[in-house]
């Protein structure tokens, strides 16, 4: 329907709320005769099937299917007669028509108890932070009893939880690298015992975190980029049995970064950093870690999508220097193969494809919230498998999963 024009396709929704406000009144009835399809066409005010189905395709975000029923069947969950057999449990299949819309949505199926948690949080914090008798403990405490109290779990959850046991297990480890500028990121405060050992006018009083480890590498390891630093390697405060010793092997002090996947480290060895008080020592991993980090926008600021690209698929050691006073968008032109070869090693989704699928989720969200408005405040005491179960009673011409 490319020659639609706005206005028909407001007077189309407009039509589809009244024929779904239409079913939802007279659900019941329709299950209890044998109206045909025609009929309720009739009795909808629609002049045709075609009509009908362009009511409903106006209303669409994304591909959907829908299958083929009588308006008796309307309550009925879309089913596959093999597994009703199999299982003879209730069951709601649908076609999955892209993965990423199927995980969100297993995602926020198990998240829905928590609907409207979020707000209460938020005013329990702004309340907080109004009172200037209120310290970050306190507020701390008061959103986590709030979440504690309005969760709603599982008798096994609240088990767990009660014997401190882990939620949560995974064959994979995840990182977050701080791609921010210096100035932006989060840092933590040195222990006490550590700033009491310190020069008194000493203003270092920060840990360092994943960017000052990569600084610090050694020097066997001036090839890794920093994506591949914070996947690669485990770091450790504690000294461990054998160190290696990075002294002797002799590397010319102008260096040129040369990428060498092929090399970076043994497994289960420990490495010396270059610096570091106290001493940090970093650990060559069996299998890589997942990286996570803020991605800026290329289009709404290229300056910073530029930065972050040189930042985590380049080796850098001065950040001043490398990334932050020079044309990071000239850097990444000219070193375009060896940045797509680091993107490659770590993004499977391209990034316009990522771009698609996040602008996908806002606009989900966005016609999620336009129905809950339409509907009123009280939909959240709604059953929401009747609410899938109450979708049209015809679409195409499918019939059910065999």
């Amino acid at each position: 329907d490319s020659q639609i024009t706005e206005e028909e396709v407001v007077q189309l929704k407009q039509k589809f709320a009244a024929i779904k406000t239409f079913l939802d009144a007279n659900a019941d009835t329709f299950v209890a005769s044998h109206t045909t399809f025609d009929e309720f066409l009739q009795q909808i005010q629609v002049s045709s099937a075609e009509a009908y189905f362009r009511c409903i395709r106006a209303t669409l975000k994304t591909a959907k299917v829908f299958l083929k029923r009588q308006p008796r069947e309307i309550l009925i969950n879309n089913y596959s007669r093999k597994i009703l057999s199999s299982f003879r449990s209730n069951g709601d299949i649908q076609f999955v028509l892209c993965p990423y819309s199927c995980a969100t949505y297993i995602a926020d199926y198990i998240n829905k108890a928590d609907r409207g948690l979020s707000v209460t949080i938020k005013e329990i914090y702004e309340r907080q932070r109004q009172n200037p008798q209120s310290t970050p403990f306190e507020t701390l405490r008061s959103v986590a009893s709030t979440y504690y109290n309005a969760s709603e779990i599982s008798a096994q959850e609240a088990a767990y939880n009660l014997c401190r046991l882990r939620m949560s297990e995974a064959s994979i480890g995840c990182i977050f690298i701080p791609t921010a500028r210096p100035e932006l990121r989060q840092k933590i405060l040195r222990k006490r015992a550590d700033l009491a050992t310190r020069d008194p006018q000493s203003v270092d009083c920060l840990q360092p975190g994943l960017i000052e480890h990569y600084i610090a590498r050694p020097r066997e390891f001036n090839h890794l980029n920093l994506a591949q630093f914070a996947a690669y390697f485990e770091i450790s405060s504690k000294k461990p049995a054998t160190v290696s010793n990075s002294d002797t092997i002799n590397l010319p002090e102008n260096e040129e970064y040369i990428s060498n996947s092929n090399f970076s480290g043994e497994s289960g060895k420990w490495y010396q950093l270059k610096a570091g008080s106290p001493q940090v020592y970093i650990r060559r991993r069996k299998s890589s870690k997942v990286i996570r980090y803020y991605k800026y926008n290329q289009d709404g600021n290229p300056a910073e999508y530029y930065r972050t690209l040189l930042m985590l698929y380049r080796p850098w050691r001065d950040e001043e220097r490398e990334l932050l006073s020079v044309d990071c968008e000239a850097h990444v032109a000219s070193h375009r193969e060896e940045i797509n070869t680091g993107l490659a090693e770590f993004c499977v989704i391209n990034d316009d494809r990522l771009d698609q699928f996040f602008d996908q989720v806002m606009r989900d969200r966005a016609a999620e919230r336009d129905a809950n408005s339409e509907e009123g405040d009280d939909e959240d005491e709604q059953d929401e498998d009747a609410d899938h179960r109450r979708h049209v009673p015809v679409a195409e011409r499918l019939n059910d999963f065999d």
